[in-house]
């Protein structure tokens, strides 16, 4: 692995937000299309083959990921370990594990290092 590129989730609704519970809060519009903007920005520095994108199960992760996905031609991957409170150990395995020159890895930035 040559590049891993760590990804917060892109704007998402509020936290507080009537009718969605913490894990299934989806993208903004406008987090979705300012997102979409820096990942323009990322294609043009990183390489766009040999690709992985390894991602929370959670909603908003995961649309995130699918932006990157569509930008790198590659579905993402779900990773248990990029989970609220997962682990960093596991995620750094399955980043190696995927054996791409590039993985980036989306998660809420909530990564447990023990």
């Amino acid at each position: 692995m040559r590049y891993l590129v760590a990804v917060r989730h892109a704007q998402a609704v509020e936290p507080d937000t009537e009718g969605y519970r913490d894990l299934s809060r989806p993208l903004t519009a406008r987090g979705r299309r300012l997102f979409g903007m820096a990942v323009r920005g990322l294609r043009d520095v990183l390489p766009h083959e040999d690709v992985a994108i390894l991602t929370s199960p959670l909603v908003r992760a995961w649309q995130t990921a699918e932006i990157l996905g569509e930008a790198w031609d590659v579905a993402p991957s779900r990773c248990e370990h990029l989970a609220p409170e997962g682990d960093l150990r596991g995620v750094l395995a399955e980043a190696r594990a995927a054996g791409c020159a590039t993985v980036f890895v989306v998660g809420t930035g909530r990564i447990s290092t023990r």
